[in-house]
């Protein structure tokens, strides 16, 4: 099922319809036209112009248009913005000159503050609360984006908070409040973990790698496609090998060649799900903006997009109950960690493979690139790991081509004993007993009533279908 198009009105949601229709009637004839060829002649009813399908109008339409757009709306935006404090300002300075006319220089007046914690304490008592990101989106009526620019905010103001992340793809926020937890929040280095409720024991991923975003050969569509993959089959965690960015060198030829245009497309025009998480390690192309630009992909996508997640460069460590997943891309003078992950997934290689260690105590996999480079066939894999005592102890891997429709193109099983009993970590009670009940042996199962919150009907929802 391919993913509805969005009408220009909902991309720049942000902004008002009328304010989005005087920018378009003011632009050039040829933006104009291109307009058309993507949305059709309704711009509340997409339906794209068969010269769409000539990827050269992608390229102008995401990389020129788009921005062109964003840029124009932002000065209406900052007209109306000025244009309304200089009213209320007029106003004030008419008040106070009613009172003594003698007593008021227009330079007395107080100027403006951007923010103001008293705005924020709503958010804050929410986030002390221990409540979702989706359920404080729907709360305070906001969207992600703006919720997002909102932790941003309370965080340049001293707010210290940690992130903690769910296998249904949801985010909350717990307040750092004591010297302890400042002190263990900053030590953490190269990973992360995904709670997963205590009666879940089977959870299914998408791997992927080297997304290589400014390079003439990297693939938006299939990166939209996985996306709509995961919503269509109840995915909530991507994994990806790193080399999200092209970076400043590159094989081939790159259609966005500067570092901080990458960054901005980058956060502008990965795909969005309220209901997925990405999580990623850098690679030695994402390296390379750091080492020449001094951008920080890790930090950029934990400020401006906290649903890809870099806990590090060159090894990432995730955390699933008492395993652990590592992330690595090789980097030059950089090492691969030692560690006793039960699956390691490497990025940089661009092609598919996989072995076992010595005496199947580990998932060794290379994983292919979603991109055109160095690789015929771009594809991902569906993994379905499932859990003994807090174990990994058995993986389903699937590679599959997103082309037309999604194709398996192999399957490998692996099965792992693991007997040791004891508590199982980096897990929480956290759906509800009407979601998830647990047979005699601890299994997870679904009693039906997790229907109403399937990815489908979440996915019909933001759509409106």
């Amino acid at each position: 099922m391919s993913r509805k198009v969005q009408t220009i009105y909902e991309y720049f949601k942000e902004y008002s319809e009328e304010m989005i229709d005087k920018v378009i009637s003011d632009l050039d004839p040829e933006d104009k036209k291109l307009l058309i060829i993507r949305y059709g002649e309704d711009l509340h009813n997409p339906c794209p112009k068969k010269e769409w399908s000539d990827t050269k109008y992608h390229y102008q339409f995401y990389k020129v248009l788009i921005p062109k757009i964003r840029t124009l709306l932002e000065k209406e935006k900052e007209k109306d913005i000025v244009k309304a404090k200089e009213e209320e300002r007029k106003d004030i300075v008419q008040e106070i000159i009613k009172e003594d006319p003698k007593k008021v220089e227009i330079s007395s007046i107080p100027t403006y503050t951007i923010y103001d914690l008293n705005n924020y304490k709503v958010l804050i008592d929410l986030i002390n609360k221990n409540v979702s990101n989706a359920d404080i989106c729907k709360q305070l009526n906001i969207t992600f984006s703006e919720l997002t620019s909102m932790l941003l905010a309370i965080k340049n103001l001293g707010i210290s908070y940690q992130r903690r992340y769910y296998s249904d793809g949801t985010i909350k926020y717990v307040p750092l409040s004591k010297i302890g937890d400042i002190k263990n929040n900053a030590k953490r280095s190269q990973e992360e973990t995904i709670i997963t409720d205590k009666f879940e024991n089977e959870i299914r991923i998408v791997a992927s790698s080297d997304f290589h975003y400014g390079n003439s050969e990297w693939r938006q569509d299939l990166i939209e496609k996985a996306f709509d993959y995961c919503v269509l089959n109840g995915i909530h965690i991507i994994m990806c090998g790193g080399d999200l960015l092209d970076g400043v060198f590159t094989k081939g030829t790159q259609i966005i060649s500067d570092p901080y245009e990458q960054v901005k497309y980058f956060l502008e025009n990965y795909p969005h799900d309220d209901s997925i998480l990405t999580f990623s390690v850098g690679g030695d192309h994402d390296l390379s903006i750091l080492n020449s630009a001094c951008l920080d992909l890790s930090l950029i996508t934990s400020n401006y997009r906290p649903d890809v997640i870099i806990p590090g460069y060159n090894n990432s460590f995730i955390n699933l109950k008492n395993d652990k997943i590592h992330l690595y891309h090789h980097i030059d003078n950089g090492m691969k960690l030692t560690s006793d992950a039960a699956i390691m997934l490497h990025g940089h290689s661009h092609n598919y493979s996989i072995r076992t260690s010595y005496n199947d105590k580990s998932l060794d996999i290379c994983v292919p690139s979603l991109s055109n480079i160095l690789q015929p066939v771009p594809t991902i894999l569906d993994m379905a790991i499932k859990f003994k005592n807090g174990f990994i102890s058995e993986v389903c891997v699937k590679q599959i081509n997103l082309e037309n429709k999604p194709i398996v193109l192999g399957e490998f099983n692996y099965y792992k004993d693991n007997n040791t009993v004891g508590p199982i970590n980096n897990t929480e009670n956290y759906q509800s007993s009407s979601q998830v009940k647990a047979n005699n042996d601890n299994t997870f199962v679904d009693d039906g009533s997790r229907a109403s919150m399937s990815q489908i009907e979440k996915f019909n929802k933001r759509y409106k279908l």
